[in-house]
């Protein structure tokens, strides 16, 4: 993955293709990059530090927990999952999911 500093167009352009792409067979909705207010939440993330493979546990963790949760399930969404204020958080739940803290 490129340094945040090298982050170019086409790159993000990728990375959306393929992240909206998850989040659509995920959530059966249809996401484009377009509007690009799409787009602008991944290339946030990008230019944050996160790559695509953290965007993509995000989405899975997210749909893993909100699966059967009708009320929650509307925020499977790029404005929910990758906006500025829940990137972070959202990350280090999906990275606690995988790997969950040894109670004993």
């Amino acid at each position: 993955m490129p340094n945040r500093n090298s982050i170019t167009i086409d790159h993000v352009k990728s990375v959306a293709a393929v992240v909206l792409s998850h989040l659509n067979i995920q959530s059966g909705r249809y996401f484009k990059p377009l509007p690009a207010r799409n787009f602008d939440f991944i290339k946030h993330a990008l230019v944050k530090g996160y790559a695509q493979e953290d965007l993509i546990a995000i989405i899975n963790h997210k749909c893993v927990q909100w699966q059967h949760i009708d009320s929650m399930w509307l925020y499977i969404r790029p404005s929910t999952l990758f906006s500025i204020s829940n990137v972070k958080k959202y990350h280090a739940q999906s990275l606690l999911s995988l790997h969950p803290l040894n109670s004993e």
